[in-house]
């Protein structure tokens, strides 16, 4: 195992939060199926599986609001972590195919690039698989300087801004008579909210791809707002409503605010199909050479009578931050918050990595699993071969979440987790009520 750094520093975190009592992807021959697959996947010894599991992925380059297919290394390990093979996706950025018998995780091991970082590897590791048939899309975002749409704004006949509303949108707001609509959005979501509270319209226009000219009226506000009915946990600090639009990257008619403040939300359920109610808690532990934070939120979907589910922030249980900071080794870690909250199922570990202040490269790792469980010793054949120099831990996080009214064991949460992959969450029930927790350590 690599030597790390910060280990002596977390566990020094760990004691100090206790005492605050702060809350807080090698090889012989079996062969996976699949099209343009470029390495056979070998087997070493099979492990409690008389059948090849079979799986389907995809892989995409983000760039901007701009996805294409991406080929990238999948990994296979046994039940130890250790590498059973090895596959690509195809130059669609697809996988499906049977498994090495004996697969118990995966890896999804890729390039992506940012300006500050250039370019190194990120690791996606699923632990647990073999009752999964999809694991949805993998995303590897480059960076680059993106660009906006301009549009002219002819709003001659638009007087909602003028008798006292104001404007949202999923995009930067009229200016000067422009517009830029900057996440690739062929549709424009426009909210007037009157500054007395007591009234609201939607108006989704369409773009027009030329002339780069978007008239604005007040005839297209012809949905109305519908108020929130607002639950407010205990030590809730912002909640919010918002809507879900399937033709936009980002979420609609997004509107937050501070619990005291005694405005008005509003969702607009004719002209979104998926609106949601949510709360949010924020906290903070600050020391010499590294920060804690914990983000809490609770989140509702609203049903057909345009109501919500029960919300409540999670109260969590004193062991969150000593769970956390168990995991800062990762090899060969057993880890369970099963306790922290009843409602929590799943949890995605978040490392990045600095490999020696002399190469300064480096390289992220995400690990999903169920809410308790074990890290293997996780290695990757000729694919990836992890840094044997010190490695710094910048970051370390763990991503904590549940759908309330779900049974928790491994083979039905699959069967949710596959309904996700295939972008069918939003359209189904049990995904209405919605917790997570999100806890992050900062290392300097």
């Amino acid at each position: 195992m690599k030597k790390l750094l910060y280990t002596t520093l977390a566990a020094s975190i760990t004691f100090a939060l206790a005492a605050c009592g702060g809350s807080s992807g090698g090889d012989n021959n079996n062969q996976v199926s699949g099209q343009d697959q470029q390495n056979n996947p070998t087997v070493e010894t099979p492990v409690n599986k008389v059948e090849a599991q079979k799986l389907t992925l995809r892989a995409e380059s983000q760039q901007c609001s701009n996805y294409q297919p991406k080929q990238v290394d999948i990994v296979f390990h046994d039940e130890n972590g250790a590498s059973l093979g090895s596959a690509k996706t195809d130059s669609n950025g697809d996988f499906s195919g049977e498994l090495p018998v004996g697969t118990k995780h995966l890896s999804v091991i890729g390039e992506v690039s940012d300006s500050a970082d250039g370019e190194y590897k990120y690791i996606r590791t699923e632990l647990d698989i073999e009752h999964r048939e999809n694991l949805g899309t993998y995303y590897f975002k480059t960076s680059t300087e993106c660009s906006c749409e301009m549009y002219r704004v002819d709003d001659s006949a638009l007087t909602f801004t003028k008798n006292g509303y104001f404007l949202l949108s999923n995009s930067t707001l009229p200016s000067n008579g422009n517009l830029a609509v900057c996440d690739g959005s062929d549709t424009l979501y426009l909210a007037a909210i009157s500054r007395e509270h007591n009234d609201a319209k939607a108006a989704v226009i369409s773009l027009p791809t030329s002339p780069q000219t978007i008239v604005i009226s007040d005839a297209d506000f012809t949905h109305n707002g519908v108020i929130v009915d607002k639950q407010i946990s205990a030590n809730a600090q912002i909640i919010g409503a918002f809507g879900a639009a399937s033709d936009a990257s980002s979420l609609v008619f997004n509107q937050r605010q501070a619990t005291d403040e005694t405005m008005p939300l509003y969702i607009f359920p004719d002209a979104v199909e998926h609106n949601y109610y949510h709360q949010v808690e924020f906290n903070q532990t600050n020391f010499d050479t590294a920060r804690f934070k914990v983000w809490k939120s609770a989140r509702s979907r609203a049903n057909t009578e345009h109501e919500f589910g029960v919300n409540e922030i999670p109260l969590l249980s004193d062991s969150l931050n000593d769970e956390v900071m168990s995991v800062s080794g990762r090899e060969n870690v057993t880890y369970d918050f099963s306790a922290i909250n009843e409602d929590l199922a799943r949890v995605e570990f978040r490392y990045s990595y600095l490999v020696s202040d002399t190469t300064e490269t480096r390289y992220d790792w995400k690990i999903n699993g169920g809410i308790k469980g074990t890290i293997p010793q996780l290695s990757f054949g000729d694919v990836f071969t992890l840094p044997v120099e010190e490695t710094k831990l910048e970051e370390l996080g763990a991503y904590i979440y549940g759908y309330k009214g779900n049974a928790k064991d491994s083979e039905t949460y699959a069967k949710l987790l596959d309904f996700i992959a295939r972008g069918e969450s939003r359209h189904r029930a049990e995904f209405g009520d919605y917790i997570y927790v999100r806890a992050l350590v900062e290392l300097d």
